[in-house]
């Protein structure tokens, strides 16, 4: 079993620090193009437009698929973005072979992309400006293009941005000869008529990076037609052709042959790492009787953490429950009995495994007052939450929870939670929400515990719990929970997405 890709083109050691506003000459050259429509020149990356767009228009909404796209030329482009702790700024590096480049303070505030990287200029064929805006970019994209047949057969990096509110850490990144969108459907307040459009770098970032002005500027014509209903809204037609999207096969793996002994061999090599990030979205249900919250436990060490079920013979309602340990190169080395999957129905419909995570509210003292009855998780990577650590599994994206959780027919389930992911339940999940109506006013902490019980065969034990500060306030029929916020973190609201939510489970 393989958890990273191992490729020769990919170089990630770096060896010096240079300070931003570095030459382009950091990044290795290389004599093949990165698209036979233009030359290499010394730039890292390059934006591309093609050179006409038709937009969809209807009623008073006009939207267009600009088709700008972000081209690495001469070596794979990374970006690698940490923060020390939840009160520092986010830091972003460009890496090379060779060099890391820290970008301009602000560049990102929060792990979904860089801020303001793209500037999207309208102007009509007179010159005259009619439209001017500024989007984020996500780098990480799920539908990178190949440019060369010498370019690697898939990109390697993570196919989307991190949209926890407490993400630590993150890797974007674009192969040799690959380009990744930056702008696909574009609302423009625009009447029916002929436009010019450019798209341009953010100046500070394009300077960090060595980009030269040309490559930094891409323009294409608009065609903007008369109001109709268009087959498929939303979607534009360009006028010259892309590259093919990389594809992605789903790397879960199915459950294994059922082990002949309770426990075989031991840990010789990486092992996960269980820690708990701070309760989110913390809120009253409408009758104030109950504290609702998102809760992530994530694997924070060196190895996925892979269970797998096996139907009990003896009790049909239960799966017996192993966990593996593998080596440095992925190659399994033993195994340990750790307990129990059971087949929850509710608005789960899927198997769980037992003993994951145990949610509370404490007092001041650190003494429970409401526990939640929720200890039992199907495992599954909904979240990246550091993919910076060694070992992080850059490709595992999130996922289908119906499938990889299995319905009440299965004979055997594997669930993993890969090395730099975690998994997040939100509180609409049946038993997450704690009780309150007897928890008189007063300071208070969610503690989320990860493997409460010891059976998970983990790196550390000691870094397994978080506490979230919370207050009860209110006179009865007007509670509510007053949150302090962690460091510089802004987080969604209960009832606005935190990001692309994984399936309720």
């Amino acid at each position: 079993m393989q958890f990273r890709p191992a490729l020769a083109a990919l170089p990630l050691v770096v060896a010096a620090l240079v300070a931003p506003g570095a030459p382009a000459s950091a990044a290795p050259a290389s004599a093949a193009p990165a698209s036979a429509e233009k030359a290499v020149s010394s730039s890292p990356v390059r934006l591309w437009m093609p050179s006409k767009v038709v937009a969809d228009s209807w009623g008073r909404q006009v939207r267009a698929n600009l088709g700008v796209q972000l081209i690495a030329q001469n070596a794979p482009f990374e970006l690698w973005s940490t923060r020390a702790d939840y009160d520092s700024p986010i830091v972003t590096e460009w890496r090379t072979a060779t060099a890391r480049v820290r970008l301009p303070e602000g560049t990102m505030t929060n792990f979904r992309g860089l801020n303001q990287f793209l500037t999207l200029t309208v102007s009509e064929l007179d010159g005259k400006k009619v439209y001017k805006d500024s989007r984020r970019a996500c780098l990480a994209s799920w539908m990178p293009q190949r440019l060369s047949p010498t370019a690697v057969s898939r990109s390697p990096y993570p196919n989307f941005c991190a949209y926890h509110p407490f993400t630590l850490g993150s890797v974007q990144g674009i192969p040799q000869d690959y380009a990744t969108p930056l702008e696909v459907n574009t609302r423009l307040p625009l009447a029916p008529g002929r436009y010019h459009v450019q798209a341009t770098i953010k100046p500070e970032i394009a300077a960090a990076l060595g980009v030269s002005s040309a490559d930094a500027t891409a323009t294409t014509n608009l065609v903007v037609p008369r109001a109709q209903q268009p087959k498929h809204p939303g979607h534009s037609h360009l006028t010259e052709g892309h590259g093919r999207t990389a594809q992605q096969p789903a790397s879960r793996l199915q459950a294994g042959a059922r082990p002949r002994a309770q426990r075989a061999g031991a840990p010789a090599g990486p092992l996960p790492d269980l820690r708990s990030l701070p309760s989110f979205a913390i809120e009253l249900n409408p009758s104030q009787t109950q504290l609702r919250f998102g809760a992530t436990v994530w694997n924070a060490g060196s190895s996925a953490l892979v269970l797998d079920g096996f139907r009990n013979t003896d009790d049909e309602s239960k799966m017996d429950t192993f966990q593996y340990f593998f080596d440095a190169e992925g190659e399994q080395t033993g195994h340990q009995r750790v307990g129990s999957m059971k087949y929850h129905g509710a608005n789960h419909n899927h198997w769980h495994y037992e003993d994951f995570a145990e949610y509370s509210l404490v007092d001041a003292d650190k003494v429970t007052v409401g526990v939640s009855k929720k200890i039992s998780f199907c495992l599954a990577n909904t979240d990246p939450v550091d993919l910076t650590l060694p070992g992080a599994d850059w490709l595992q994206g999130p996922d289908d929870l119906h499938s990889v959780c299995g319905d009440n027919t299965a004979l055997s389930v594997r669930q993993q939670l890969s090395a730099g992911h975690g998994d997040t339940y939100m509180q609409f999940q049946a038993g997450q929400a704690i009780a309150i109506s007897d928890v008189p006013n007063g300071t208070y902490y969610l503690k989320v515990n990860a493997n409460p019980f010891g059976r998970l065969v983990e790196s550390d034990v000691t870094n397994n719990v978080s506490y979230r500060l919370v207050r009860l306030v209110g006179k009865t029929g007007q509670r509510r929970v007053v949150v302090p916020a962690v460091g510089r973190i802004v987080e969604p609201a209960m009832n606005g997405p935190v990001g692309p939510m994984p399936i309720p489970r």
